[in-house]
């Protein structure tokens, strides 16, 4: 099966997987093969690095030494993924859904990552495009349509009713207004970099995961640490090292890792989802780790489930038990409910999982390892790669089930329904509409 921790999360955790010493990064920009086929393909529909990552995974398996292939002349199919289509429950179309987020209203946002646009979902089911045109990468800030993003991956909303879009491949983020007017806030759109500022004058490297707290203070999920956005547009580093390093070298051992520890010392590899609870404490998926962590307000990094690959008995896998026994398989994001019970969509596992106030990690819906669109009671339900997390009022889970192109719902009672989308199913070699 594709592996997609390698499809999302670059070089590092090729590594992790043996394959940067098989296929060294390449001489003139220092990315491994798979981030530079992913920087290559970046003005291409997301769907389409499923046959070029299939490609890259089967060369790895066979051992291959040698320089990086040229990707920019390989041939790849189209995407298959459907366009967006507005509409009603099952008869709306998404493409990789994202990140997902409520506000006051109990309306649903979605980051429609594969179309680069942003859609909402009434408490109905009723699905919009509120922002950005299908299909149509860019960086034009504007209203409603007008506006252009590459492949959104995250967002949140404030109290105010404005959402925040972390906006992954143009390196910025972005703010919709209530009106629909979109502006970029912080990050320069095609200048990846690592550096604290005010609004445009900070960088970003790919920032992927978003939360918000009641004074409108944002976190931000980039490269291999969390980024704080203040209400004036002050960015700074909260926790971890985004210092720019080669791969393979000194400086990337220094700077990736799973160490515990206060701001800058605290070393983190690839987080991605991210939230905060009602004391501001952040809980990041620390995806290349395989790791659930735990930020305090004054930036204090402790792990709080799931083990490192390299620390753990098993490489990765679906394991539930307390804490550090728990194992992950490339978590994605998190969220929390009303009791402080923490959700974890552990999406190389197809599952979603539990994490209760006493450290307990259970698995509520879907089943490791088993793929699938169905809809059913906790274990009988199936997820493909599932992502996004977000919960509503009433402590009802919603799901973007990224590669299955729905919207899932799951019930206090563990009850799994398709909320909106239409299903399709994620095979090894195939894409196909159910």
């Amino acid at each position: 099966m594709v592996d997609w921790r390698r499809a999302k999360s670059g070089h590092s955790n090729l590594r992790r997987a043996g394959a940067a010493q098989r296929i060294p990064p390449s001489a003139t920009d220092g990315m491994s093969p798979a981030l530079r086929l992913y920087q290559v393909l970046r003005a291409q529909h997301v769907a389409v690095l499923v046959a070029a990552i299939t490609n890259l995974v089967a060369t790895e398996a066979q051992g291959t030494s040698g320089p990086a292939p040229n990707y920019e002349n390989i041939s790849i199919p189209p995407p298959v993924y459907a366009q967006a289509v507005d509409g009603a429950g099952p008869e709306a179309r998404f493409s990789n859904p994202q990140g997902l987020a409520f506000d006051a209203k109990g309306n649903l946002y979605v980051a429609d990552t594969g179309d680069h646009i942003i859609r909402k979902v009434t408490p109905s089911g009723q699905v919009t495009t509120i922002a950005g045109s299908s299909g149509q990468r860019g960086t034009v800030d504007g209203a409603g349509s007008n506006a252009r993003f590459s492949l959104p991956n995250a967002i949140a909303v404030d109290k105010q009713g404005n959402l925040y879009v972390a906006d992954s491949f143009n390196e910025t983020i972005r703010k919709i207004s209530p009106d629909g007017k979109v502006t970029t806030i912080a990050g320069m759109a095609g200048q990846p970099g690592i550096t604290d500022g005010i609004g445009v004058n900070a960088k970003f490297d790919f920032p992927r995961g978003l939360a918000i707290d009641l004074n409108g203070t944002l976190f931000v999920t980039a490269e291999n640490a969390i980024r704080k956005i203040t209400p004036d547009g002050v960015v700074s580093t909260l926790a971890g090292n985004s210092a720019h390093y080669r791969p393979g070298t000194k400086e990337e051992a220094d700077q990736v890792g799973s160490r515990d520890g206060l701001g800058v010392q605290a070393r983190f590899d690839s987080p991605a989802g991210i939230t905060i609870d009602k004391d501001g404490n952040l809980y990041v998926a620390d995806e290349g780790n395989d790791m659930i962590r735990k930020v305090t307000p004054d930036g204090n990094v402790s792990t709080i489930a799931g083990a490192p690959p390299n620390l753990a008995l098993r490489r990765e896998g679906s394991v539930d038990g307390r804490g550090l026994d728990a194992r992950f398989f490339v978590p994605d994001s998190v969220a929390i409910d009303s009791s402080r019970n923490l959700y974890v969509a552990d999406r190389n596992s197809h599952t979603i999982r539990k994490i209760a106030p006493s450290g307990e990690i259970t698995t509520i819906a879907g089943a490791a390892g088993q793929p699938g669109s169905e809809d059913g009671v906790g274990a009988s339900a199936r997820f493909v790669l599932p992502s996004g997390l977000a919960i509503d009022a009433n402590d009802n889970i919603f799901v973007s089930d990224s590669a299955d192109c729905t919207i899932r719902k799951i019930s206090k009672d563990g009850v799994v329904t398709t909320f909106a989308g239409k299903s399709w199913y994620l095979t090894e070699h195939n894409l196909r509409p159910q």
